[in-house]
């Protein structure tokens, strides 16, 4: 998802370093970065500050190694045809979004659910973080606990936060949480209880936007999916982020 000021930049660099070739990686069926306000399909990879950056190269991939046979299939079929039937619904729990993920078109919904599951699965003693900061409408007031899955809302240099990662609480302190990035083994990460709402929301379920770039290899679960169907770049990205047809699911509470 490379924005309009950073395709600009890029621009800039190639100019003055004309020998430089970009590789830049995508894929044509996504959707544009969202501060971009596009609602147009673009040809991106035939677009003209794309060629001049990359000298006019570019490689397809066309053998599958992300998906398996049947999801690379629904999702050529759905894009091209617009038939996204074929999902099967399932009921779940708070604990199914545990280590399992959900994807949703509304923000509304996104709240609805992240606070449904800290309802239920939050521990005796979770710490309740209220954002008091009306201007700041991305936070959501969070029941803080070790186990909590969150994401984070922008980047940040002095913390290396990279806008969408996923991060997992480990402990809550007095003034202080301890944070570990999902999947990896790094040293925790101490973040300021006071910054939690500038920098994080809670990550049971994402939007589609959020959740571009990611690869979940458990459940899926999709809301708002009819909503998602009108665009079919977003249903895509929203399906996309599984790698088996067998784990993608219409969610439903």
């Amino acid at each position: 998802m490379v924005n309009q000021d950073l395709l600009h930049r890029l621009q800039i660099l190639k100019k003055f370093n004309p020998r430089c070739i970009f590789i830049l990686c995508g894929g044509k069926e996504q959707l544009p970065p969202i501060e971009e306000n596009r609602n147009e399909e673009t040809d991106v990879f035939n677009h003209p500050i794309v060629l001049y950056l990359s000298h006019n190269n570019r490689i397809e991939l066309t053998e599958m190694k992300r998906y398996d046979r049947p999801l690379w299939n629904y999702l050529e079929r759905g894009y091209e045809s617009g038939d996204w039937s074929g999902l099967p619904t399932q009921k779940i729990q708070p604990k199914d979004l545990i280590n399992n993920r959900a994807i949703c078109y509304y923000n509304k919904t996104r709240k609805r659910i992240n606070r449904w599951a800290m309802e239920a699965l939050k521990p005796e003693g979770a710490i309740y973080l209220k954002n008091d900061d009306e201007e700041n409408d991305k936070a959501d007031d969070v029941y803080l606990y070790s186990g909590l899955p969150i994401m984070s809302i922008t980047n940040n240099k002095d913390y290396e936060l990279i806008n969408s990662d996923e991060y997992i609480v480990c402990e809550v302190e007095n003034d202080t949480i301890l944070i570990v990035e999902d999947g990896e083994e790094h040293k925790p990460l101490e973040i300021g209880k006071e910054e939690f709402h500038k920098l994080f929301v809670a990550n049971y379920i994402a939007t589609t936007h959020k959740s571009q770039g990611a690869t979940y290899f458990n459940n899926i679960y999709l809301f708002d999916k009819l909503k998602m169907e009108c665009d079919r770049r977003i249903i895509y990205t929203a399906v996309s982020r599984g790698t088996a047809l067998n784990k993608i699911f219409i969610g439903k509470v």
